[in-house]
Parts: structure tokens; sequence; C-alpha cells
């Protein structure tokens, strides 16, 4: 009985990681198609890719952005936003408020010692940051260096659920077929 049970849960748990896999990955290719940043419930996800920000936020560190009105940034405050410098190529940054101009545009900079301030105002953002996480980082960093290697355990996952279910149903199926002929024959024994 507890075999059956754990059966069942190994495979709703399956089916869970699966479905969430896929709103994901659906999600991710949406915003990709529209030239946007993948975001969920409001929030965002990007990966440091410069040491400007050390060492409070290091490269390869992941930032959840929550997305945020520009009207409720304070000075301080570390915005992630698409750079409008055309030498960036509409690079994602993240980078500390470091003033706010009478027209609303918000003058950023790198925490790295040194860093100057970025010569161009801020109109438009992403969102507020507000975690930073080197684990999940690294990991999501991992998945896009071996995005292969990752689709095919997904895919293997897949495949090995929907066999899985395939035995089940046909088990349950030829089971039945048996209850019936018993049944089927205990009738015929009593009527003779």
């Amino acid at each position: 009985m507890k075999k059956k049970t754990s059966k069942k849960i190994i495979s709703v748990i399956s089916i869970a990681i699966l479905a969430l896999s896929v709103v994901m990955f659906s999600i991710i290719i949406i915003a990709r198609v529209k030239g946007e940043i993948p975001g969920v419930f409001g929030y965002s996800f990007h990966l440091v890719v410069t040491d400007s920000m050390s060492p409070e936020i290091e490269p390869d560190d992941m930032v959840v952005a929550r997305k945020t009105d520009i009207s409720d940034i304070k000075i301080g405050d570390d915005i992630v936003f698409v750079s409008p410098d055309p030498e960036l190529k509409e690079m994602t940054i993240v980078h500390r408020v470091v003033d706010i101009r009478q027209d609303g545009g918000l003058v950023t900079q790198g925490v790295k010692q040194g860093a100057p301030v970025d010569n161009y105002p801020v109109y438009s953002i992403k969102g507020k940051a507000v975690s930073v996480s080197s684990f999940w980082g690294k990991v999501f960093k991992g998945m896009d260096e071996h995005r292969n290697i990752v689709f095919g355990v997904a895919l293997l996952v897949l495949v090995i659920v929907i066999v899985d279910e395939i035995i089940h149903i046909s088990l349950e199926v030829y089971r039945k077929k048996l209850e019936n002929k018993k049944s089927e024959t205990n009738e015929n024994k009593e009527e003779e």
C-alpha cells in the first residue's frame, strides 16, 4: 500500500515539475519573441555580467527585480534598466540611483570604487532590485551554458512520465478485463 502511495506522490510531483517547466519555458519564449525581459508575477530575473556593482553584487549573481514605477524610486535604490547608451547595445544594467533630475530622469552609477556616474539619465526601468543570489546565478548560468543537456534531461523526464502513465493505464485496463472475465465466468457457473 505504501509503495502505491509513494508512486502516486512521485508521479504527481513529476507532473507538477513538468507543468511548471512548460509554463516557465513558455513565459521565457513569449517574452523573448516580444523583445522583453522574462518576468513572473511582476518579478524579473537578471544575471549580472560586469563587476560595476562589486563588492555588493558580483558578476554571475542573479538579481531579482520587482516591477516598480519609476516615480517610486529613491536615491540609494538599486535598479535594473536597459541602457539607453547606444554603445552598450541595449544591455541590461543594475546600478544604484545617485540622483534624481528635475525632469524625473534617474542618475545612476555602479558602486565599484572609482566607477564613474553614468553619462545618461534613465527614464525607463525594468524594476527595483529586491534580492541578489550567487547560488541561483550559478545555477541559471550553468543551465544557460548547458541548455542542450537541460533540455535533454527535461525531455527524458517527460518521456519517463508518459511511459509510466501508459504502462499504468494499460495495466489498469488489463486488470479490468480480467475482473470482467472472472465476473462473467462466475455468472456462467452460477447459471449452470
